[in-house]
C-alpha cells in the first residue's frame, strides 16, 4: 500500500474545516454534540487530530441530531454534503456523515466508490447517536445485530468478519434474506428498534458498572439514566457499553488546533473504558490511515 500519510495535512485541514462548519450550526441553534472516537482520543492526547487519523467523530443524542440534520443543508457551505444513512437504496452503515467535496479520493481502503456513487470518496465527519437505554437493552442490541445483518444484503461485498461465532453463520443467512427486502424498510425498523427504551434500568447495568465500576465516577451511577450508541456498527470498542447521562450534563471543552470544542468533562473514563491505556500510542504498524489510499490530483 502507498505511503497514504503524506496527504494526511490535506485531510486535516479538510477535517478542520467540517468540524467548524458543525460547530458554527450548532452554535447558531443551540445544538449539543460532542467529541468522539479518534477525535476525542486526539484532542486528550495530542490537543489535535490523531497523527495519521482521517475522519471525524463526534456524537450526540437522537433529538440534537434530528435537529442537526433539519438545518444543516440550509446553513452549510455547499462543498460540505449532508449523507443521511437512510437516503439511499445501498447500504454502508447506519451512521450518517458529512461529506467534504472539495477534496477527493481517488482510491480508499474500503473500495466500492462507483457502487457508491462516490459519496464515500472524500474525508467525512460521522455522526454517532445517542439513545436512551432502557430495560430489555440487551435484546434490543442483539434485534439490532440482526437488523445490521440483514442490511449487509445491500453492500456489493459483504465483510462477515465484523461477527464472531455462530453470528457469523446467522449474518451469513440473513444478508441473503436481507438483499430481498428494500433496505429503507430495514433502516426504519432499525432506528424505531434504537429509540424503544423504556426509561426502566437497563437489564446489564448491574454487570456493567460491575465491570467497569472502577473506571467511572460514583456520582454518575447515582440514578438509572444511561445512553448507548445505536448506530455503532458492531465493533467491539462500544457496541453496548452505556454511558452516564450525567457525563453529558456539564459544559467542557478540548483542545483542537488551539481551538476549543465540546466534550465530555469525563473523557478519562470514557477513553479508559474503550480503548484502556489511551495515553500511549499503538503499534508504528497501526499508525497509519484507515479510509484513504490516494488523493486525486485533479
Amino acid at each position: 500500500m502507498e505511503n497514504s500519510l503524506k496527504y494526511i495535512e490535506k485531510i486535516h485541514e479538510s477535517n478542520k474545516a467540517m468540524l467548524d462548519e458543525v460547530n458554527r450550526i450548532c452554535k447558531a441553534h443551540d445544538i449539543k454534540y460532542y467529541l468522539h472516537g479518534g477525535t476525542l482520543l486526539g484532542a486528550a492526547r495530542h490537543q489535535d487530530f490523531i497523527p495519521w487519523d482521517d475522519d471525524i467523530d463526534i456524537i450526540m443524542p437522537r433529538s440534537e441530531y434530528e435537529k442537526l440534520k433539519a438545518v444543516f443543508d440550509k446553513e452549510a457551505d455547499k462543498r460540505f454534503k449532508f449523507i443521511a444513512d437512510d437516503g439511499y437504496d445501498q447500504f454502508f452503515d447506519f451512521i450518517s456523515k458529512i461529506a467534504d467535496t472539495s477534496v477527493t479520493y481517488e482510491h480508499t481502503s474500503y473500495g466500492d466508490e462507483d457502487f457508491y456513487e462516490g459519496r464515500f470518496s472524500h474525508p467525512t465527519l460521522d455522526f454517532f447517536v445517542l439513545d436512551e437505554a432502557g430495560k430489555g437493552h440487551k435484546w434490543q442490541l442483539i434485534r439490532l445485530k440482526l437488523l445490521y445483518a440483514l442490511a449487509m444484503g445491500h453492500r456489493k461485498h459483504i465483510n462477515y468478519d465484523k461477527f464472531k461465532g455462530p453470528m457469523k453463520v446467522v449474518a451469513y443467512i440473513l444478508s441473503g434474506i436481507g438483499k430481498c427486502i428494500p433496505y429503507k424498510k430495514i433502516a426504519g425498523h432499525y432506528h424505531k428498534i434504537a429509540m424503544e427504551a423504556d426509561k426502566r434500568r437497563p437489564d446489564n447495568a448491574k454487570s456493567y458498572k460491575k465491570k467497569y465500576g472502577n473506571q467511572v465516577p460514583a456520582s454518575t451511577w447515582s440514578d438509572d439514566s444511561f445512553y448507548f450508541i445505536s448506530n455503532e456498527q458492531p465493533h467491539p470498542h462500544y457496541w453496548g457499553l452505556l454511558f452516564p447521562k450525567k457525563w453529558f450534563e456539564e459544559d467542557f471543552t478540548l483542545t483542537i488546533r488551539k481551538e476549543q470544542y465540546p466534550a465530555s468533562k469525563y473523557y478519562d473514563e470514557w477513553l479508559t473504558m474503550v480503548y484502556g491505556d489511551w495515553r500511549s500510542l499503538p503499534p508504528k504498524d497501526q499508525q497509519k490511515p484507515q479510509h484513504v489510499v490516494r488523493i486525486s490530483q485533479g
